[in-house]
């Protein structure tokens, strides 16, 4: 990479691709590019180049990575114990980051990255933007530089309310149908569906999504110009015409096992809450779990048929209390928005135990209150509590003299 980009060699390359208020700033034009060209440099979760970034502006990283690799010029004495209490050796710290980044410092490959995005319509949104999302935060010196999207950037504001839905990509009758309903839930509510495009639960929480006319983001794994799997690729190609399709890697970049695993960090800090549907004991959803484990959000796993090996990993998270069970749709939605989970009364229907007592104590019969005091074993006062509340519910009536039985079913409203 040149030492050196003039002003318009730099609004050139940047040009339909990111917000036009960048490139109006020369400073915010450089940083721009700078970040574009650290997503090729670094690989995803690159904590040592998330540290500098977070620190000091792209642009003088990459000036420092180009002149002799002097990074020493960017950290004051702070910034040096700082930085070697976070990774310990520096000098080797920076001696690894010139073997592994200076191979891959080119100009010519970052305007050919640009390009190939600008001939798809897509976008390179920086943290200065106003859409980038806040919960990138989250994941603190392993936050992407930047994202590349494709599709409706707008969308990206609506994962401030969303769910992150991953599972197996060998997925059964029963994950295609709790995915489908947690979708459905979660649409209903106004939430946006994150999951990673991938076979199986992701592809089935993203299609439920579409078929709705729901907001739905897919995380890729590799640049925005490689739709993998490709057997999903019209479902791919139909969320980048509606929704948005998101990526850390620059175009042309490969999926591979490792940016997998870490592209499923993002998925467990864009979604307010991580829902795994079927996960075998080994599967990369785990990752997510536990990804959003560590950034402090929510999680929550469906159980499954205990010998099933499509949930033996969702078993798992709840047994280690690594998530939380998730019995119906509405608990994952409350995951997500942070409601209380409703307490369940051990009498069944919210029934209290005065209530409970007066309806075993009624028959087939009229019954006076005296009566039924008597075989419930209350008092007249516990007695009046229970039958207004009974009666309000519509589970008894009178009857003559008495009290009976309505035959409705508690909580059958």
């Amino acid at each position: 990479m040149q030492m050196k980009l003039s002003t318009d060699q730099i609004s050139h390359a940047l040009e339909g691709v990111v917000d036009s208020a960048h490139l109006e700033d020369e400073d915010q034009a450089a940083d721009a590019l700078a970040r574009a060209t650290f997503s090729l440099l670094a690989e995803p979760g690159d904590r040592f180049a998330g540290w500098l970034l977070f620190r000091h502006p792209a642009a003088r990283v990459i000036e420092a990575l180009q002149s002799d690799f002097d990074f020493k010029s960017l950290l004051d004495v702070e910034a040096r114990d700082l930085l070697g209490s976070t990774f310990g050796d520096i000098e080797g710290l920076f001696a690894s980051a010139k073997e592994r980044w200076q191979p891959r410092l080119s100009f010519t490959a970052v305007e050919s990255a640009l390009e190939a995005a600008r001939r798809l319509g897509a976008r390179l949104i920086l943290p200065a933007d106003e859409v980038w999302p806040a919960s990138m935060s989250l994941l603190g010196e392993g936050a992407p530089h930047c994202l590349w999207v494709r599709g409706d950037a707008r969308v990206l504001s609506l994962t401030a309310r969303s769910l992150s839905i991953v599972g197996s990509r060998l997925a059964t009758s029963y994950g295609e149908y709790a995915t489908t309903e947690l979708v459905s839930t979660a649409v209903g509510q106004s939430l946006a569906i994150v999951s990673g495009g991938a076979y199986g639960i992701d592809a089935i929480a993203h299609r439920a999504t579409l078929a709705i006319d729901g907001f739905t983001v897919a995380v890729l794994a590799g640049g925005i110009d490689r739709l993998y799997p490709a057997g999903n690729f019209e479902m791919l190609s139909k969320i980048a015409e509606q929704n948005l399709l998101l990526t850390e890697q620059p175009p042309g970049s490969s999926p591979t096992k490792w940016r997998f695993l870490q592209r499923n960090r993002l998925i467990a800090a864009l979604g307010s809450a991580t829902v795994v549907v079927e996960a075998g004991a080994r599967s990369g959803a785990l990752s997510t779990a536990n990804h959003a484990n560590q950034i402090g959000r929510p999680v929550g796993a469906l159980p499954g048929r205990f010998d099933s090996p499509q949930s033996a990993g969702c078993h798992e998270l709840i047994r280690g209390g690594r998530a939380s069970l998730i019995a119906t749709a509405q608990q994952a939605i409350d995951l997500a928005v942070g409601s209380e989970p409703e307490l369940l009364s051990p009498f069944g229907d919210s029934l209290g135990p005065l209530e409970v007592r007066l309806l075993d104590a009624l028959g087939l019969q009229p019954l006076g209150v005296e009566r039924i005091a008597f075989k419930a074993g209350l008092t007249s006062s516990e007695m009046a509590i229970a039958l207004g509340n009974l009666e309000l519910r519509g589970l008894v009536r009178r009857s003559g003299a008495g009290w009976v039985k309505t035959g409705k079913v508690a909580g059958a409203n």
